[in-house]
């Protein structure tokens, strides 16, 4: 019996089901059910796992249970698994942000902390070493232009202090702190579940890039097992200017330092580390930093665009952008041109790729009512009239005939449908356009070769669940055209 079958039979028994009888209701002969019920058959599709679900009238959870059982026996476990964690990825990079875990953290506690007579303190237990964590966040939030240099995993009780202290609920934090933040990737491709570990470590920092301006990571590789944590003593650190925050990965053990030299030997040892590691972000500040992100992908076998919103920028072309980019725009002709190259650009990579364009419906139907531009500054563009907007989409549509691009409309049942981020996926590039609480823009620069397999098995086997097909996408386009043809 595989674990379906298992599950599937358990229910069987306990709700006294006549197997026969529930043959009949699901449309599939007496042998057939009893193949299904004892392992030695899978049953056709979703919909009939549905059908069964209904005859033996199980509850919602019930349902999903036995709904994941049969996705696992049809893509393997550890086919399913991988590309669950993938999907759970995407929707964080999509959704508001979690809510904050409850903590007595979050708020300063001890002022003690500034005392003179003290070179250094240590710190015993979870509750002293997060404590001060937050002190040291408080603190460098009065003083403005300040730094704060962080080497550590992310941890969602830290990060959630670093999200509430540094936010950017009042438009000015952002602009006061800089923080730069090092951490480790796994590099053990020995075990099998390492690119997973790895893309839950980006999905636990996603919360903090999407509240925070000036929040910059870097990376490097180290055996997350072994790696230097069996070498150094209180490998994690937090840095500002006055203090220097020691402490071990589980948090309860540390030592804060503030004399002068301790603080300036951990800002070089900081730096130093620093200056062999990989950026992962990018601040978006102006159209060249835009530009910039945009240059950085190639064309490959294949790549993925994955939209909230209506994903424009493959054919801005020149009528429309001398139309509604604003004139009184400084550097207007300069963006006209880069805008264009762009357009360009992306054009070929649909003449000479697999590509997969994947949006959401209530991102055109916000175009077609609005006539904004989700994919660009707002700044940049006047709306466009209504009756540009049927051209538009009308053009999207034949360019999607045209190259052969695969479109996949996601459903609502996924996630935030009116996020403006986005994903663009190559086979050597994962770039992720994140839009914080300010409205500042930020990207997300990812090369590692692990995350690169996973999301690109992950939209190579893009579940129905979260996707209409591309005939029912297509379908969907017509359909929202003759309403505004109408």
């Amino acid at each position: 019996m595989n674990i379906f079958s298992r599950q599937l039979s358990s229910i069987i028994v306990a709700k006294e089901i006549n197997i026969a009888r529930m043959a009949s209701f699901c449309k599939i002969d007496r042998s057939s059910m009893y193949k299904i019920v004892h392992g030695t058959r899978k049953p056709s599709s979703e919909a009939q796992v549905e059908l069964m679900a209904l005859y033996m009238k199980l509850t919602p959870e019930e349902t999903g249970v036995l709904m994941e059982k049969y996705r696992i026996i049809q893509t393997g476990a550890e086919h399913y698994f991988r590309r669950k964690t993938v999907a759970a990825f995407l929707q964080r990079c999509f959704e508001y942000n979690p809510p904050l875990s409850p903590s007595i953290f979050l708020k300063p506690l001890d002022e003690s902390l500034s005392a003179p007579d003290q070179a250094s303190r240590v710190l015993n237990g979870e509750s002293n070493v997060l404590s001060t964590f937050s002190y040291l966040f408080h603190k460098v939030k009065k003083q403005p232009d300040s730094h704060i240099y962080i080497r550590m995993p992310p941890d969602r009780r830290t990060m959630d202090i670093i999200r509430t202290v540094c936010g950017d609920a009042d438009g000015q934090i952002g602009k006061k702190i800089q923080i730069e933040h090092v951490f480790a990737l796994d590099e053990n491709k020995v075990l099998p579940d390492s690119d997973v570990r790895n893309i839950n470590v980006m999905s636990t920092m996603l919360p903090v890039l999407k509240s925070v301006s000036d929040y910059n990571l870097y990376y490097y590789y180290a055996n997350l097992l072994t790696g230097n944590r069996a070498f150094l003593f209180l490998p994690c650190a937090v840095i500002t200017d006055e203090y220097a925050l020691q402490f071990s990965e589980d948090l309860q053990f540390g030592l804060l330092h503030k004399q002068p030299e301790t603080v300036t030997f951990f800002k070089k040892t900081f730096n130093e580390i620093k200056s062999g590691c990989i950026p992962l972000t990018v601040e978006i500040r102006d159209h060249r930093d835009l530009l910039y992100c945009n240059s950085q992908r190639r064309n490959g076998n294949n790549f993925v665009s994955f939209h909230m919103h209506f994903g424009l920028d493959f054919f801005l072309n020149g009528r429309t952008l001398e139309k509604y980019l604003k004139m009184e725009l400084s550097n207007r002709s300069f963006i006209k041109s880069s805008l264009l190259e762009l357009s360009k650009k992306d054009m070929q990579f649909l003449d000479t790729a697999n590509a997969t364009l994947i949006i959401s419906e209530k991102g055109i139907r916000d175009f077609m009512e609005t006539g904004i531009l989700p994919d660009c500054p707002i700044e940049w563009y006047d709306p466009i009239e209504p009756e540009d907007r049927v051209l538009l989409l009308c053009d999207f549509m034949e360019m999607i005939r045209e190259h052969g691009a695969s479109l996949r409309i996601i459903k609502e049942s996924f996630g935030n449908t009116s996020s403006r981020n986005r994903i663009w996926v190559d086979d050597r590039l994962i770039s992720i356009h994140l839009q914080n609480i300010s409205g500042a823009g930020k990207v997300i620069l990812i090369r590692d070769p692990g995350l690169l397999s996973l999301l690109n098995d992950f939209f190579r086997n893009i579940p129905d669940s979260i996707c209409m097909s591309t005939e029912a996408s297509m379908d969907t386009l017509q359909n929202i055209l003759d309403e505004y043809n109408a």
